[in-house]
């Protein structure tokens, strides 16, 4: 696969890629997937535990997403509370992304009044509200953000129509 590089505008300057705001569970795992899956052994530890839970069809999807879109990827996901993003990272190169991925470039901030809202606070704190940017999660608790958000099921996860949804979005102006 080809090292994914971030675009230059003709005068040479950094052009700021789009935003991918990334859940994982919904997203690169389903309840699908676990039917389909062997359990983790016994006694294994909580990174393998972790990254047995990543469906490498979903994360194929994602990397396709990536490679298109040169989005930098915001970790959203309630793992940031038990993982580090680097750790998470880690899995997903494993997974099916590839060592030329360049990892999470932040993860949102915790917000008892949901997804969107901490979705938004990191837009705003970043000051990246006027990006292009898009939302893939599961959940539904995505206002302020929800014009900008494509919801996968947990029965299903990630499948190629999202990734295209959000393709698509990302590179469509505000």
């Amino acid at each position: 696969m080809a090292a994914l590089q971030r675009p230059q505008a003709t005068d040479g300057r950094r052009v700021k890629p789009p935003l991918l705001f990334l859940d994982i569970d919904g997203v690169l795992n389903s309840r699908k997937y676990f039917e389909r899956s062997p359990a983790p052994p016994p006694g294994a530890v909580a990174d393998e535990m972790f990254r047995a839970m990543l469906d490498p069809e979903a994360v194929a999807h994602l990397r396709w997403l990536l490679d298109r879109s040169r989005a930098d990827v915001v970790l959203s996901s309630s793992w940031r509370h038990v993982l580090e993003p680097e750790a998470v990272a880690v899995m997903l190169r494993e997974r099916g992304l590839g060592a030329d991925w360049l990892g999470f470039v932040g993860e949102t901030p915790r917000d008892v009044r949901g997804r969107g809202r901490e979705i938004h606070a990191w837009l705003v704190a970043n000051k990246a509200i006027a990006r292009r940017f898009a939302v893939l999660d599961d959940d539904s608790d995505m206002s302020p953000v929800k014009r900008r958000w494509v919801q996968t099921t947990n029965e299903r996860g990630l499948r190629r129509e999202h990734a295209e949804r959000v393709l698509k979005m990302l590179r469509a102006s505000l």
